[in-house]
């Protein structure tokens, strides 16, 4: 079975950062989105894209 991993605690540039580093497939936490509805996430998705996420990052802790 494959899988793939996907860390928590994106919520600012330098834990994305040093998770890519490390090769993480996947990112998740308030730095791209905070929780949401339904229908406030297929909108989120119908919009996504890496760019996007890497505008909603938080400033460096």
């Amino acid at each position: 079975m494959a899988m793939t991993e996907v860390a928590a605690g994106g919520e600012t540039v330098r834990p994305r950062s040093w998770l890519q580093r490390l090769g993480c497939g996947g990112i998740q936490g308030y730095g791209i989105s905070p929780p949401m509805d339904r229908a406030a996430a297929e909108d989120f998705m119908r919009t996504f894209t890496p760019m996007t996420a890497t505008r909603l990052m938080l400033p460096m802790a």
